[in-house]
């Protein structure tokens, strides 16, 4: 009898301690996923936005506005257009739902409908290279005193689910000037 009343207190001491033992794990996990997740401001091109990713600003060739997150392969690319330049092209009296509506009618690839979202437009397709390779962009739209800004948020196409509700909140938090 009391072999076996000692057994069963040692059987109940391990696996106390191995609960214990992944109990620990979780939580310097947990402790682990939040290093380094102070906010971060980012300023660029006349846009503003927050996030607690580490972008790395970076150059890419027809945009004023280029971020990138190498780890996850994520990109943030924006343009300003100047209000007074789109006059010169007969764009006068543009608003932002205008101004994405003449995005939205020349974008190629297979789009989904136009969405409003707080203080902005936006609409998401599918762009796919020469060489298969697949992206997912959301592409959205803001107005400034002067100006209307583009920003897409991309990533690879395999990768979307795991992005898109992170890019709707870095585009919550843009402010242009």
């Amino acid at each position: 009898m009391k072999n076996k009343k000692t057994r069963v207190i040692l059987i109940t001491l391990i696996i106390l301690i191995i609960l214990g033992i992944f109990i620990f794990m979780y939580v310097n996990k947990e402790k682990d996923k939040n290093i380094g997740n102070t906010l971060k401001t980012y300023k660029s091109g006349g846009v503003e936005f927050y996030s607690t990713r580490n972008f790395k600003e970076t150059s890419y060739e027809k945009f004023s506005i280029s971020y990138e997150d190498a780890v996850d392969n994520m990109l943030i690319l924006g343009l300003e257009e100047k209000k007074d330049y789109l006059e010169t092209l007969n764009l006068k009296d543009l608003t932002l739902e205008k101004y994405i509506n003449i995005l939205y009618e020349n974008e190629k690839n297979t789009k989904t409908k136009i969405e409003k979202r707080n203080n902005y437009y936006y609409y998401t397709y599918t762009y796919e290279t020469d060489n298969s390779q697949k992206f997912y962009y959301i592409v959205t739209t803001y107005e400034g005193k002067e100006s209307f800004y583009l920003i897409n948020f991309v990533c690879l196409f395999e990768e979307k689910d795991n992005h898109i509700d992170e890019f709707l909140e870095l585009a919550d938090s843009v402010k242009v000037k």
